[in-house]
């Protein structure tokens, strides 16, 4: 006579295994599911390898771990994960069933990152300054901001140029383009965004007050 013995599940995989970059904390990438000899066993599936601890399983789903908001404010080494600085993660992934006593296998899959438009960054403006007997068209600052999308062409533009007071050229320089009055006004705002040309445009905002010499 033959005495049957918990087997091995086998055959373990993820229905999906890309995730769009920065995506959101808790974002489903897929689902796991595998294969047993043993009929009417419940399978328990666990990340022995997370990819520094970016992914997790919840049941059979795999998820995003890490919040995105640090990223989606500072970039740069708060985003973990950025296609730009790296398309792919390999995570280990350890099936176990409910035989007695449980037996359980492991895969190590691939999780690629789908590369979106990211937003553009560090959006500043060189200097806040001008003389109030400065001549108009004279050069106050130039706005700069950085994108992590190579090739992407950024525009600046003011929103609210203080009643025409200032404008931006097509190198981003603010200047003077009204006479200003220091003895009646000491500090005009001025408002700008920066937007890229990735597909579905993103665009920052800033906002300064220009103080007159």
């Amino acid at each position: 006579s033959f005495v049957d013995v918990n087997e091995k599940p086998f055959n373990l995989t993820l229905s999906n295994t890309s995730v769009d970059e920065n995506a959101q904390q808790d974002t489903v990438i897929g689902k796991f599911s595998s294969q047993d000899p043993d009929r009417a066993q419940t399978h328990t599936y666990t990340l022995t390898d997370g990819a520094g601890g970016r992914f997790k399983v919840v049941g059979n789903k795999l998820k995003v771990a890490l919040s995105n908001d640090g990223c989606l404010k500072n970039g740069g080494a708060f985003c973990k994960l950025n296609y730009e600085k790296q398309p792919s993660y390999t995570i280990t992934v350890r099936v176990t069933d409910s035989g007695s006593p449980p037996q359980s296998n492991e895969a190590s899959m691939s999780i690629s990152l789908n590369d979106v438009n990211d937003r553009p960054r560090d959006f500043k403006l060189s200097s806040r300054t001008v003389k109030e007997n400065a001549t108009i068209g004279t050069k106050i600052g130039q706005f700069t901001a950085t994108d992590e999308d190579k090739f992407q062409t950024l525009t600046f533009s003011l929103t609210d140029d203080d009643g025409g007071r200032f404008a931006i050229d097509s190198s981003g320089y603010l200047f003077k383009a009204k006479d200003t009055d220091y003895e009646t006004n000491k500090a005009h705002k001025i408002e700008a965004q920066v937007i890229d040309n990735g597909t579905a445009p993103l665009k920052v905002s800033f906002s300064s007050y220009k103080s007159t010499l």
